[in-house]
């Protein structure tokens, strides 16, 4: 099946994407080669046209089994659903494959401007290149959290922290250190919920919104004491180790979570 697309990695250039080798052999190792096969030439399809559509049988087509309805309805459900999520109405996408293109096209398009810049290019012909270029401009209509524009709110984020974190200790300075780990995590921290629970609903969560920050606080003070002083070595967690990369992980993987006696 070929379909037009006007905003999709053809029309940039971009006819690669990296391949995380690594980490997809450790996720498809026991999958069987045709369910490997459709899940990449899904991944092919949503970087050529930026979005995957969310109907069954279209996804059959692409995936090369609209023959076989009752192997497509197996593949789907027991593997390739969990890799896809709905970005949008009617458009599903590989979360990881979608922060990629974002970061591609975001680096394209600042070569794109150093090269004007240094080369003196018209504002005529950039012009152009924008209009040539038409995902740049459409991103920039929704909200964009990997834009260094937007302006990530640190003290709200350190008031979530001692409204539900009580019992840890207070954040005095806020510095520039813990705004930029604040940042950070605001721009490229995110986890899905029901991965490895079979029959679990898929939720996508990113740190790029309060009330994410606000169930993340909360989840400690409710079920990990461990952190509040709960261990043989009364140690507390502070604020730096919650919003610290390796510290996230490890509560939203449950390795601080109350054990059932």
């Amino acid at each position: 099946m070929s379909e037009k697309t006007t905003t999709g990695a053809a029309n940039l250039g971009m006819p690669w994407y990296p391949l995380f080798h690594r980490d997809f052999t450790i996720d498809t190792i026991d999958w069987p080669n045709d369910a490997i096969g459709m899940l990449m030439r899904l991944m092919n399809y949503q970087w050529q046209n930026e979005f995957l559509p969310i109907n069954q049988k279209r996804l059959a087509v692409i995936a090369m089994c609209q023959h076989d309805p009752d192997r497509w309805g197996e593949m789907w459900k027991d593997y390739l659903s969990h890799k896809f999520t709905e970005a949008e109405p009617g458009k599903l996408v590989n979360n990881r494959m979608r922060k990629e293109y974002i970061r591609i096209c975001d680096r394209n398009a600042k070569a794109s401007a150093f090269a004007r810049k240094r080369w003196g290019k018209p504002e005529k012909d950039a012009i152009a290149d924008a209009k040539a270029h038409p995902i740049t401009d459409n991103r920039k209509q929704t909200k964009d959290t990997h834009s260094p524009t937007v302006r990530v709110p640190c003290q709200k984020i350190v008031d979530l922290y001692h409204e539900h974190c009580p019992d840890l200790p207070r954040v005095k300075v806020l510095s520039e250190k813990r705004k930029q780990a604040i940042r950070t995590r605001w721009k490229n921290f995110e986890f899905i919920r029901g991965v490895g629970k079979p029959g679990a609903a898929m939720e996508l969560h990113k740190f790029n919104e309060l009330d994410t920050w606000e169930r993340y606080f909360k989840f400690i003070t409710k079920h990990c004491s461990f952190m509040a002083g709960n261990n043989e070595r009364n140690w507390t967690a502070n604020f730096d180790f919650c919003i610290r990369e390796s510290g996230m992980i490890n509560v939203l993987e449950n390795k601080y979570v109350d054990r059932k006696p």
